[in-house]
């Protein structure tokens, strides 16, 4: 295990790092010393669930990544084209989801949402849905009376 590796998991349990979701979503999101130094400045609070995933937007918002890029690079590697613009963890389950899907769906969609994780950005390509309307849905209640 590497000097850098074992800093992470000392953090890791030091923090009571538990969930397993939220651990492999931070190992991947922590790849220098200097993410793993700005997320225990900026980032990290009691709540981790929450710390990591603004830590993970915050991510998000230093990668901008034009749609030739994505598409290249989509072409190549779906799984690294996807882990670039949501900055999470793609399986091989997650790249099956996203065969036959134009890339264009999937860049135009998560620039409409760029908090989406892959689950939501799938969900709403599936559903038809926009993330405008989708997030209307999430948070006026009346749309749940329909």
């Amino acid at each position: 295990m590497t000097d850098f590796r074992k800093e992470k998991e000392t953090l890791f349990d030091s923090i009571g790092l538990t969930n397993m979701d939220h651990r492999v979503l931070l190992d991947f999101l922590i790849k220098t010393s200097e993410d793993l130094l700005e997320f225990v400045e900026f980032f990290l609070s009691e709540n981790l669930g929450m710390c990591i995933n603004k830590y993970r937007i915050f991510k998000k918002g230093k990668v901008y990544i034009e749609y030739i890029m994505f598409a290249k690079e989509y072409a190549a590697s779906k799984k690294i084209a996807l882990q670039n613009i949501l900055q999470e963890p793609i399986s091989a389950t997650k790249v099956s989801l996203v065969n036959g899907i134009d890339p264009k769906i999937i860049y135009n969609e998560h620039k409409l949402n760029i908090h989406h994780t892959f689950i939501s950005l799938h969900r709403n390509i599936i559903n038809g849905t926009t993330s405008a309307e989708s997030e209307l849905f999430d948070c006026d209640p009346k749309y749940l009376l329909i």
